[in-house]
């Protein structure tokens, strides 16, 4: 084997150079960074549609609460739209699944509806006064177009970041119970 082969060996078996590790890590950071980029939209548009998804279930709760309520006037005999819904044009109404059971509604004047917390169960009960919650709740129940209804109007609003959303269902309970 000649010097000159050898010499041309050890001249193989070099490392890389310094810049050739620089811009192998700038590609790679560059790529990482672009790539972190695009998932922050991504990750945003999922914590909205998570958010979206529980306030349209809280308020499809708020329209059951008040169904039960009229559901139990009627069990209990009485006419299905008395207490302790308001008269049309009433107060706004808050509640939970606790204090439904009981017959009772909780006066919200909005802007400053009670909020909604999550228990230890995961249920999202009210909490007067409170401005810790994520979601508030107010439910608004008025006389219907026709005789013997009543149009339920739930509003389940929140903020997230910077920007305030809400879901508003609406639903029209009829008092066939006692016809």
């Amino acid at each position: 084997m000649s010097v000159r082969h050898i010499h041309n060996i050890k001249a193989l078996k070099k490392g890389f150079l310094l810049p050739d590790v620089m811009v192998a890590v700038f590609v790679t950071v560059t790529a990482m960074v672009a790539i972190m980029a695009a998932m922050v939209p991504l990750f945003k548009a999922e914590f909205f549609k998570r958010d979206e998804i529980t306030a349209t279930a809280l308020a499809q709760e708020g329209i059951e609460l008040v169904r039960n309520v009229r559901d139990n006037n009627w069990k209990a005999g009485r006419d299905a739209f008395v207490s302790p819904f308001p008269p049309s044009g009433g107060p706004l109404l808050c509640t939970d699944y606790t204090k439904v059971t009981s017959g009772t509604f909780v006066n919200c004047a909005d802007p400053n509806r009670q909020h909604l917390l999550p228990d230890s169960n995961g249920l999202y009960m009210v909490e007067a006064g409170s401005s810790t919650g994520k979601f508030s709740r107010s439910i608004n129940v008025a006389n219907g177009a026709t005789a013997g209804t009543r149009d339920v109007i739930v509003e389940v609003s929140w903020v997230a970041g910077s920007l305030a959303h809400s879901v508003v269902l609406t639903n029209t309970l009829t008092d066939w119970g006692n016809k």
